[in-house]
């Protein structure tokens, strides 16, 4: 009795690991390619890392399409906080001024003073 895992690439793309376990002849699937097991770990990477950057585009059109729509329901006179509770936007909070920013002008000239 054998116990075997084979590793293929079908003709649309798509892969596949199938695990083998007796004592007859092995048949694979027709017009499968066989992979080592490195092969399919990378495809399979790969295929990972498109489904998660085609995860990551989703989620980018949703929230700007939430965005655009938080925006358009401002101009037609909402209150911002109405126009999120219905898109479902939240807008970034608004960045904290600046400490060094935030100093009153002086008319006195900055230090210019000479190490002897």
């Amino acid at each position: 009795m054998y116990e075997k895992t084979f590793y293929y690439l079908y003709p649309d793309g798509s892969i596949t690991a199938r695990t083998v376990v007796g004592d007859g002849p092995i048949t694979h699937p027709e017009g499968v390619v066989l992979l080592s097991r490195e092969e399919y770990e990378q495809r399979l990477a790969a295929i990972e890392a498109q489904r998660a950057q085609e995860a990551e585009d989703t989620r980018a059109a949703e929230t700007e399409q939430k965005r655009l729509d938080y925006l358009a329901l401002i101009a037609l006179g909402l209150p911002p906080e109405t126009a999120s509770r219905i898109t479902g936007y939240v807008p970034p909070p608004e960045p904290e001024p600046d400490e060094q920013t935030d100093l009153p002008p002086t008319d006195e000239p900055a230090s210019t003073e000479e190490s002897d």
